[in-house]
């Protein structure tokens, strides 16, 4: 637990954020005009107010993971394909995305790797 010292719970009690936000907004300097000044501590508007923080986390609460789909089949069998995009039907309506896992993925990547790194990078000094 922090200690504080009466000189600091005066200067809590007298601290008007909002009129030091208000002030350096009409400054229009911003933080380069801070960092250009020579500045060696960070003013009070850049900290958070402890008062709005929860003091747990609910961060560990929620595990998400992103739902993978297997295509491998969907070209050659229609029972496999309906099965498959009733998936993709389910993962898009349910969040929004899904990563595909298959052979077709995977071989179409790597048939098209070699060409972006054996292309040439045109820059605008060279031309077209």
């Amino acid at each position: 637990m922090k200690s504080s010292s009466s000189t600091e719970v005066a200067e809590e009690q007298i601290y008007d954020r909002i009129s030091e936000l208000i002030a350096f907004d009409e400054t229009k300097a911003g933080v380069k005009g801070l960092v250009d000044a020579g500045i060696t501590k960070v003013p009070r508007i850049f900290f958070s107010p402890v008062d709005g923080f929860d003091k747990v986390s609910d961060s560990g609460k929620f595990e998400f993971c992103i739902p993978v789909i297997d295509l491998d089949g969907v070209e050659k069998d229609p029972v496999s394909r309906k099965h498959v995009m009733d998936k993709v039907r389910d993962a898009s309506e349910t969040w929004g995305f899904f990563q595909p896992e298959s052979g077709i993925v995977r071989g179409t990547a790597v048939f098209h790797w070699h060409e972006e790194l054996n292309a040439k990078e045109i820059t605008k000094e060279e031309g077209p």
